[in-house]
Formats: C-alpha cells, structure tokens, sequence
C-alpha cells in the first residue's frame, strides 16, 4: 500500500503541475483557475488510475514469483497487460487517446530493442519518414476531413497556421454547404485570394506569415522544452539555471523555425498546385503533408521521434476514422470502435514496455521519457 500511495501523489503531482504550467505559459493564471487545477477531481481520478495499476503490478508480480518459484520475463509481460485494465476507471473520453499513444510509443520502443538485437533492419531517417506519411493522413483531415481529426487537434492546427474555419470552408470546400469537406460541381473554382489570403501573391503573404509563425511557434515550444526538465529532473535544472535557460533557449528556437516552416510548407504547397490545376484535388492534400514532413529535418536528431510519436497517433485516428461502414469494410469499421478497444490496446502497450525493460539493454535503448514515467509509475526495481 505504501508504493499505492507514492505513485498516486506522484500522478496527482504531475497532473496538477503540468496544468499549473500549462496555463503559467499561456499567461492565463489566476487564483480562480489555480483553485480549479488542485481541486480538480479528474486529477484525483487520474492518481488512482496510476496508483492502482502501480500497485496490481507489483502485486501479481509478487504472487507468481512465489507460486511459480522462478521469475521468468513473462511473468513481467503479464502482470503489464493485467494492471493495464485499470485503465477503465479512467475518464473515457480521454481513454482512446491514451490507449493509442502508449501502444505507438511502446511499439517504437520494441523496435529500437529489435535493431539494437539485429532483428529489425536499421533504416536511416524512419522517424522523418514515419512523420511524413502521418502527415499525408493529417493534412488530409485538416482540408477535406475535418471530422476525423481529434477536434482540440484540428483547432490547434489552425490557430498555429493563422487561419479560421470560414477561410478552410470558402477556398477549398464548398461555399454553399457548411458541412461539405468538397466543392459542389455545379460550384466554380476561385483562386485563393482574397478568400485564403489577402496578398494576391501567395508567396508573398506566406512568406511575411512565416516570421509571425516564429512567435506563435515559441508560445508553444517553451513549455514543451522547459516542462519536462522541471517536472522530472528538477535537480539537474538547479545545478546550473544558466546553462539549462541557453540550451532552452536554442532549442525553443530551433523547434519555432521548424514549426514555422512546416506549416509555411504546407500552405504554399496547397496554394501552388490549385493554382496550377485550378481545382481542390485530395492529392493536394498529400503533396503537403509529403512538404510538411521534410521540414522535420530542420529540428534537433534527438527531437524527431518525439514529434514522430505525438503525429503517428494522430494520423492513426484519422485513418480508422475514414474507414466506411459498408462492404468488406464493415467489420473492421466495428472493431476499430469496439468499447474495449482501447482498454486491449492499452494492456497491450503496459505488456509490451514492461517485457522491453526485463530484457537487457532494453531500458537503455527506448525512449528516455517513456523511461523516466514508467519509473516513475513502476519504480526501478519490480
């Protein structure tokens, strides 16, 4: 019970300091919402969650080690993908999301296990590639599938473009049907100014956007680079501020220019080829994501398969979300929104992690911030 208690002050901690943050950056604190965050009952919920799963684990661990004599790993793959169902006490509407990206990231780190055993080939640049074929699926949500993207996402998505939805609507869907995601035929093609843009050169406007892309990208980056330092490894960050404030800033400025450009990429993509062929092709939508993708080589090595990892669950919802009801389609329509879907995901991803870190030289070769919250979570000795 005592490790019951740690992992779940230490999730209630997390919770609640990464809103504090969240909402520090973005320059909307007040007494008001700092009641709201540390009395938030989702928070209490989410310790629990942890808390549970922490605790079940090391309990069925326990209980086969001294039924069965032995500790084989196995025994570590199922006590992972039998704590995992405590996902289900979890807020539902976020269970998806959770289930998704932890069975992405534990899948990546499996593999990075497998090159390093010489039973998976290693292929030079497979986080920019993997990060571009997502972005095929989410450039097509963002202009002719909006309903597939997670819809903080696709708000998201355009607050950093500089672009409203009435904009998306008149220039590259319909301008009689709101809810059409493509141009009626009986409606006629029209460039993209002064609907898209104000500029009669597309070049021009996007050009002049992307030096305010710059700002809108630091907004977003400063937390993303100086959270996970304060709420894992405090302790680095007071032995030398300084240093650690110079190599934030860097970073912060290194990730702007590629956010800038990555949405740059995709604007003027989009607008070249409709201006070229005078119609709204999806294709379009795949040349810009293919252009999105390369502006990942801008950003730090060691940041590429974080940003590979958030997009790929995005792409992955949007994928089955296209996925029609109808003909040989219609079963996989139905798993892919069973109810427990992502509870098995989830155990699976638990089940997975737990077995890469019982193997030597796992713990070492996967992703160091999937590391730091298992241990966080598990502890470092089970």
């Amino acid at each position: 019970m005592k490790g019951f208690f740690r992992t779940f002050s230490a999730a209630f901690i997390f919770k609640t300091s990464l809103r504090f943050f969240t909402t520090l950056f973005a320059g909307k604190l007040s007494w008001k919402r700092i009641r709201a965050i540390f009395l938030d009952n989702d928070s209490v919920l989410f310790g629990f969650f942890v808390g549970l799963m922490s605790f079940t684990y090391k309990v069925i661990l326990c209980a086969l080690r001294r039924i069965r004599k032995k500790d084989p790993i196995y025994h570590k793959t199922i006590a992972g993908f039998l704590s995992g169902l405590w996902i289900l006490i979890d807020d539902k509407t976020r269970r998806q999301q959770i289930a998704l990206y932890c069975l992405v990231r534990a899948i990546a780190d499996l593999v990075k296990l497998g090159v390093v055993y010489k039973r998976v080939p290693d292929i030079p640049h497979s986080d920019v590639a993997v990060f571009t074929v997502s972005q095929f699926f989410i450039m097509h949500g963002l202009m002719h599938a909006s309903h597939t993207l997670d819809r903080g996402y696709y708000k998201w998505i355009k607050k950093m473009g500089d672009y409203s939805e009435e904009q998306i609507q008149l220039t590259f869907r319909s301008r009689v049907n709101p809810k059409a995601q493509y141009r009626l035929p009986s409606e006629q093609w029209d460039t993209c100014y002064p609907l898209f843009h104000r500029d009669p050169s597309c070049l021009r406007h996007h050009s002049i956007g992307w030096l305010f892309a710059l700002f809108r990208a630091a907004q977003i980056y400063l937390p993303v680079h100086v959270l996970p330092m304060i709420l894992f490894k405090p302790k680095k960050v007071l032995q030398d501020p300084l240093q650690f404030l110079r190599r934030k800033a860097f970073n912060v400025m290194v990730s702007s220019v590629f956010l800038a450009t990555y949405q740059f990429n995709m604007k003027i993509t989009i607008c070249t080829l409709r201006n070229w062929f005078k119609t709204d092709h999806w294709s379009h939508d795949l040349m810009g994501g293919f252009t999105t993708g390369m502006a990942l080589f801008l950003e730090n090595e060691y940041r590429r398969p974080e940003l590979m990892l958030y997009c790929a669950p995005r792409a992955i919802e949007v994928a089955y979300r296209l996925i029609p009801n109808s003909g040989y389609f219609r079963g996989l329509y139905q798993l892919s929104r069973w109810t427990y879907l992502p509870v098995l995901s989830f155990q699976v991803a638990m089940a997975v992690w737990m077995t890469v870190i019982a193997i030597p030289k796992g713990e070492d070769t996967s992703n160091s911030i999937n590391m730091t919250v298992l241990k966080i979570i598990f502890g470092s000795k089970h």
